[in-house]
């Protein structure tokens, strides 16, 4: 879930370990990525949310993704800022 392209509208991030959720620049003004995060291990993982710098996270700095499951964020830029939020 790092360095997650901004060319795309829909990312699925499939992983099976902790991580952290990044971009891989800041998008321009009105850009939305929805990022759905797979987690295919067979225990909970955490992924760590940014909340710092070109990032805004409206929730928790974390998201724990339950085993074989999938967990969702929404991205949303205004050029300069990304706010996170969960769906």
């Amino acid at each position: 879930v790092s360095n997650i392209p901004i060319t795309y509208r829909l990312v699925i991030a499939t992983i099976s370990t902790n991580g952290s959720l990044s971009l891989e620049s800041i998008p321009t003004s009105g850009r939305e990525i929805h990022v759905i995060i797979h987690n295919t291990a067979n225990s909970d993982i955490t992924v760590t949310i940014p909340n710092s710098g070109s990032y805004v996270n409206t929730l928790k700095s974390t998201v724990t993704v339950t085993a074989n499951s999938y967990a969702e964020v929404n991205l949303i830029s205004d050029g300069n800022i990304v706010y996170i939020k969960y769906v």
